[in-house]
């Protein structure tokens, strides 16, 4: 309903409500919000007595059960998730990019914050026409990797999106999902870009308390994998990966302790066949750090143990010693489109470690994981810690994912019973829980 006004006449509640509902639809596709302006920003607040439009699970972030993959929720974002973390008490953030219709109609990076149930509290536009990738959080902080111009981390204020600080890093790092890890005190980001090569940490001012570059010699390409834990800095997937400085020369997966004088606890030279060469530089992905326990996630683009025309996912698990507890091949069939932006994710508390693949797994191990063609993809896996078997498997979507667009971006353990993940493009999961 259109809200009417008379001259001289107090503004009613329902009308303002409606107001709101008019500026929501346009901004975000839904209904039930506040509209406030920050500057050249844009912030979105849910009325919590008005609900999402749409059935409950409809949309492109979810929120499962960690113990079993049943769907607690789904949020339409309106537009693109990249990724999606939850901070310490409840809080979930998501970032990406959308449509925002009352600009120039072009595609905008943009934040979410959502509560605990999945009610939208708040959403940002940062002013930059390029996405962003990455979000990491603690109660008392939002950090976004995005490109404005140039590569940059901000900080965020979690009660209103407003941005209270900004750093610039090095090329390619903050854009890519990944991007950055932070710790209860720290930020890690690096890049392996022969042009910008280096490892950087900062405290959570974002003011610089650590950096190493290593020898420029040699092409090193991009790193996209980076976690940390209060005692660990995990550094993954690169190729040739150079840090001479910390004793690292030609590995593939390294891990320093989370420190202003970091010292390597071991380094891993991964091969993804019987070759004794380094896994080649196209393999991407992600490595998540606990206590115990470091996850590793790469991505080929050709080859596995089998045949030398498959895609291929591997999942692995480390213990703190670098002892590889769990090897997991994943292979992705013939399906062209993209498929490095696989995720992984390790929770010890609920004895499980999570992947989550862009393109969606037909195969495990060269065995097809389901008979039936309906259920034959999934994109989201849970494996137990101890034996490495799958727990559960879910996917949003009935068929293959094909560049990501009916695939998963990322995955989240929130180390508190959940597990959140998300994909480019909303819908009605056609699974309510993993099988």
């Amino acid at each position: 309903m259109k809200p009417s006004f008379t001259k001289g006449q107090p503004i009613r509640a329902s009308d303002l409500n409606a107001l709101a509902d008019m500026a929501c639809s346009n901004i975000i596709g839904g209904r039930g919000c506040a509209v406030t302006r920050l500057g050249k920003k844009i912030v979105v607040s849910q009325r919590p007595s008005q609900s999402l439009q749409r059935g409950s699970l409809y949309g492109n972030v979810w929120k499962l059960s960690a113990a079993s993959g049943r769907v607690k929720w789904g949020f339409d974002t309106g537009g693109e998730a990249y990724s999606v973390c939850a901070a310490p008490n409840g809080t979930v953030y998501v970032v990406g990019e959308r449509n925002n219709d009352w600009s120039d109609g072009g595609d905008y990076a943009n934040v979410w914050k959502l509560s605990s149930s999945g009610s939208l509290i708040w959403g940002v536009d940062l002013g930059t026409s390029d996405d962003a990738h990455e979000v990491q959080a603690t109660n008392d902080a939002v950090f976004v990797g995005y490109y404005d111009s140039a590569p940059k981390i901000a900080k965020l204020d979690p009660d209103d999106g407003s941005v209270l600080a900004t750093v610039g890093v090095l090329y390619g790092s903050a854009v890519n999902r990944h991007g950055f890890a932070i710790n209860s005190t720290q930020l890690w980001t690096w890049s392996t870009v022969s042009s910008a090569q280096g490892l950087r940490a900062y405290d959570h001012d974002l003011s610089s308390i650590y950096s190493v570059t290593p020898p420029q010699t040699g092409l090193v390409d991009i790193a996209w994998g980076i976690g940390a834990s209060d005692d660990l800095v995990a550094l993954g997937t690169a190729y040739s990966l150079r840090f001479g400085a910390l004793g690292i020369t030609n590995d593939t997966l390294a891990v320093i302790s989370a420190s202003t004088s970091p010292v390597t606890q071991f380094v891993v030279a991964e091969t993804a066949s019987a070759s004794s060469a380094p896994i080649p530089y196209e393999i991407h992905g992600n490595v998540d750090c606990e206590e115990n326990y470091i996850a590793a996630a790469y991505f080929a683009e050709e080859g596995n143990r089998a045949t030398a025309d498959k895609r291929i996912s591997i999942a692995r698990l480390y213990d703190t010693g670098g002892t590889r507890l769990h090897d997991i091949w994943l292979s992705l069939g013939n399906t062209g489109g993209a498929g490095e932006n696989n995720d992984i994710a390790v929770d010890e508390s609920a004895n499980l470690f999570f992947y989550a693949s862009e393109l969606s797994v037909a195969y495990m191990e060269g065995v097809l994981i389901d008979g039936a063609a309906e259920n034959l993809y999934r994109g989201l896996f849970a494996f137990d810690i101890d034996t490495g078997a799958i727990t559960w498997k879910w996917s949003p979507s009935a068929v293959e994912g094909s560049g990501g667009q009916n695939g998963l971006l990322s995955v989240f353990a929130d180390r508190n019973g959940h597990v959140y993940t998300t994909a480019l493009t909303s819908r009605e999961p056609f699974m309510k829980v993993g099988d």
